[in-house]
């Protein structure tokens, strides 16, 4: 594979009239690619670094070899740190590079006037930013091109673009007022205007994209669309036509393409999002999962972490939302409170099973409107049902709770469980719940009590699926009460009526028996 350098070079030289011992290094970076332009294969490579006092032909008067890594084409070296830079820096010198033992790339590279700073008699420090030639920068009105191909098709028209870095705004014609730094940056653009670019590839694809901002490593890199906003490696890569979204954090947004209108802020957010649209993510890992779900708020360490295809869910809270990955579909739940979970659509949960108490300082409000209700009967059974129900007391086993719910366990970024470690006050408080001696009934006895009778009964909440948990409503019993003291407080007047006559007839016999007794006596 033929190499080549795409090079930025950033030289930090030091020196001292003081003291020689300071040692003679120089930071070289560049990026390592093939004549197609395709950064070469991640791993360790071996440069070999050499310094000429010649731009071509010649013997070296100095060179090193190390091994040094090679990311997504980038690479960083410390020329002087194999073997020092032992040399005068009194005359001009060239760089010349040679990759695993093959021939040098061509051309070399021309020190500039920074590394002179460091023979100790400068009695300076400097610094530098070198872009290869500085002959490459070309200024055209109010617009500045400086880097190796930098803004090569621009128009000639006076647009106020600024591009620093190699070949970054290279194809841009007519777009105006837009900055780009890095190599490769807004390297398509042609026509789009307002962009802002920081960052190696960053914005590099976009032709006539507008108002865009990209921070970062491949920021935005395949964007094509308006009005996104990238802050970190990598966030909103993929994205193409997507519009109006804001990623801020690692990988935050990654493989959006198409999806518009999401935010995310933390490592991970909205990861692997594609066409999710009006998503609002804040926390590392937050809605990581989510691929086509919309409408979802997740705020917190992973919450709503398992989502994928579900729509207008909430959970707010570290480890907030469903923690199963068999319910990535769920669809308008709430879980508000760390690890508060949830299991069905349509469901609102509060806190976790370490909590004691859930209350305010007003009851709670149901909806109760005569003029949205519809079927009105008064069907309710009463002395029936509630001669029927068993009341007990007992208490409840928050560990084997706390074990069904996986309270303690989360997933990584793919997707696989993992242990989370309790703290002793999570622990100390299910210890305590679970001698909490409590009132109430069985929610399986009271299903069958309602299926026996045959009536229709919504204070029993049934299992969604083999994740969730019997529940009862304690409210949806206040009616049923109530339409037994109902039907007790009429047998008691129909009791009383009864005795009423009984008495009657006994006052209307005693007459009678006392009238007899009259005439007896007459």
């Amino acid at each position: 594979m033929k190499l080549f350098f795409k090079s930025l070079i950033f030289i930090i030289a030091v020196s001292s009239a003081v003291s020689a011992q300071i040692p003679k290094t120089m930071s070289y970076q560049g990026v390592l690619a093939d004549t197609s332009g395709n950064s070469v294969v991640d791993g360790n490579y071996n440069l070999t670094f050499r310094i000429y006092n010649i731009a071509s032909g010649g013997t070296e008067i100095w060179t090193e070899t190390q091994t040094i890594p090679v990311v997504d084409g980038i690479f960083n070296a410390i020329l002087g740190s194999v073997t020092p830079l032992n040399l005068a820096f009194d005359q001009p010198y060239w760089l010349g590079v040679s990759v695993e033992g093959g021939i040098e790339l061509s051309p070399r590279i021309e020190l500039t006037s920074v590394p002179y700073s460091l023979e100790p008699d400068s009695g300076s420090a400097a610094s530098s930013l070198q872009i290869n030639d500085l002959s490459d920068a070309k200024y055209i009105g109010h617009s500045l091109f400086l880097g190796s191909g930098s803004g090569d098709n621009d128009d000639g028209t006076d647009n106020y673009n600024t591009a620093v870095g190699y070949i970054a705004l290279q194809h841009n014609t007519s777009g105006y007022i837009n900055t780009a730094l890095g190599g490769y940056a807004l390297h398509n653009n042609t026509s789009g205007f307002g962009n802002t670019a920081a960052g190696y590839e960053a914005l590099a694809d976009n032709l006539t994209g507008n108002k865009n901002t990209a921070v970062g490593f491949l920021a935005l890199t395949h964007n094509k669309a308006d009005s996104n906003s990238a802050f970190g490696y990598a966030a909103l890569l993929s994205n193409t036509t997507g519009y109006e979204n804001t990623a801020m954090g690692y990988q935050a947004l990654l493989s959006n393409t198409i999806g518009i209108e999401n935010s995310a802020m933390g490592y991970d957010a909205l990861r692997n999002n594609t066409t999710g649209r009006f998503n609002q993510a804040i926390g590392q890992g937050a809605l990581d999962f989510n691929t086509s779900g919309e409408d979802n708020t997740a705020i917190g360490l992973v919450a709503l972490f398992v989502n994928k295809t579900g729509n207008g869910n909430t959970a707010i809270g570290n480890f907030s939302g469903p923690q199963n990955t068999s319910l990535s579909g769920l669809n308008n739940t709430t879980a508000i409170g760390f690890d508060a979970d949830v299991f069905a659509d349509n469901q609102v949960r509060i806190g976790n099973s370490d909590v004691t108490s859930i209350g305010g300082y007003a009851p709670w409000s149901n909806l109760s409107d005569a003029r949205f209700k519809r079927n009105v009967k008064e069907n309710v059974s009463g002395l029936d049902f509630i001669l029927g129900l068993r009341p007990v007391t007992f208490t409840f086993d928050m560990n084997a709770i706390s074990n069904k719910l996986e309270e303690n366990i989360t997933y990584d970024k793919n997707g696989n469980k993992k242990h989370i470690e309790e703290s002793p006050e999570m622990i100390q408080s299910r210890e305590k719940k679970s001698k909490k001696r409590r009132v109430g009934f069985i929610a399986q006895e009271v299903e069958s009590l309602v299926n026996k009778l045959g009536i229709d009964f919504d204070g029993v909440e049934k299992p969604e699926n083999e994740d969730d948990f019997y529940r009862l409503r304690y409210s949806e019993f206040v009616v049923p009460l109530v339409k037994a003291v109902q039907e007790q407080q009429a047998l008691i007047e129909k009791q009383q009526e009864e005795n009423e006559k009984q008495q009657q007839e006994i006052e209307r016999q005693q007459e009678e028996i006392n009238q007899l007794r009259s005439e007896i006596n007459h």
